[in-house]
């Protein structure tokens, strides 16, 4: 039996989906794959900005009073934080990478 893919999980992979998905070659032209990899990271690295600036946002308010709503609060820390992480993970991955190419012989 299959586990239940939770909201959490879900919203991940729509995410991750979308940003693979990367940009759209016009009809009858080929994608450049190393600026659709580019462009993925760069959405990639924008999307979790913007995440991390919300969530500082948010417990802003929530410290000042502004706002009652604890459980949203810690949903967006959370989330940004998660996908900070994965981004740090990307980033290892692609370093290991390039070292494994530069240790190479031609």
């Amino acid at each position: 039996m299959e586990p239940a893919i939770t909201p959490l999980a879900a919203y991940y992979a729509e995410k991750v989906a979308g940003i693979v998905a990367g940009p759209s070659a016009q009809p009858g032209q080929k994608a450049d794959p190393a600026e659709s990899f580019f462009s993925m990271l760069n959405k990639a690295m924008n999307q979790v900005n913007n995440d991390k600036l919300q969530a500082e946002k948010s417990a802003e308010e929530l410290s000042l009073g502004r706002s009652r709503d604890v459980h949203s609060t810690i949903i967006a820390m959370e989330r940004a934080d998660t996908e900070f992480r994965l981004l740090q993970q990307v980033r290892n991955k692609l370093l290991d990478g390039y070292n494994e190419l530069f240790r190479m012989s031609v």
